[in-house]
């Protein structure tokens, strides 16, 4: 039986894509939507070149809780088991997460974190790990839960600040990790680990 994911986007979509092309690869796994509330985000292009459909969800102008109502509808109609975030910048509401919560207590919703939680939850995560004193800093994907950037981690893994390294550079080699660890959680969601 096919896995189906559904992938929450808002920007230029370099995670969506890995996963686009990674599931491409894996006879188990169907990507079988994009969900985005960007309506000129660069990550819409990049489904259509990978022929998954794309579900454009505005945020602007309705509340979070109206917001999160319409794109449980269009996960549900699309029969998602696994809703994986790749940079998805709208905070989701409670009922949304409990609608896709699993029974021991983890959610089906999975989201790439660019530090090492629990360090520098929330925005400007990679700049904040930057300019800390730490030696490092680091990529997570954890289950969501109702606390921001809180949920149980899967996979994590250190990156190392470089000596004389711009935040630029920094970022390009955090963006490279988080497809590592993407395409690491696929082959846990194909050997039917997370569950």
């Amino acid at each position: 039986m096919a896995i189906n994911i559904v992938v929450m986007a808002s920007g230029s979509g370099s995670n969506a894509e890995n996963i686009f092309i990674t599931a491409n690869n894996e006879s188990k796994l169907h990507v079988v939507g994009l969900i985005c509330d960007q309506p000129k985000a660069l990550v819409l292009d990049r489904a259509r070149l990978h022929g998954v459909p794309s579900f454009l969800i505005p945020s602007k102008g309705i509340s979070r809780e109206e917001h999160g109502r319409l794109v449980t509808e269009q996960l549900l109609k699309l029969d998602a088991h696994w809703i994986l975030l790749a940079g998805y910048m709208r905070i989701l509401p409670d009922v949304f997460i409990k609608t896709f919560s699993l029974p021991n207590g983890k959610s089906k919703i999975i989201n790439i974190h660019p530090s090492l939680l629990p360090d520098f939850k929330g925005l400007r995560a990679y700049e904040r790990s930057f300019e800390s004193d730490k030696a490092y800093g680091g990529v997570t994907l954890h289950f969501v839960n109702e606390q921001l950037d809180s949920g149980e981690i899967i996979l994590q893994e250190k990156l190392p600040k470089v000596a004389g390294e711009k935040i630029e550079d920094f970022i390009e080699r955090g963006k490279a990790l988080e497809h590592v660890l993407y395409q690491k959680l696929l082959v846990k969601l194909v050997e039917e680990e997370l569950l």
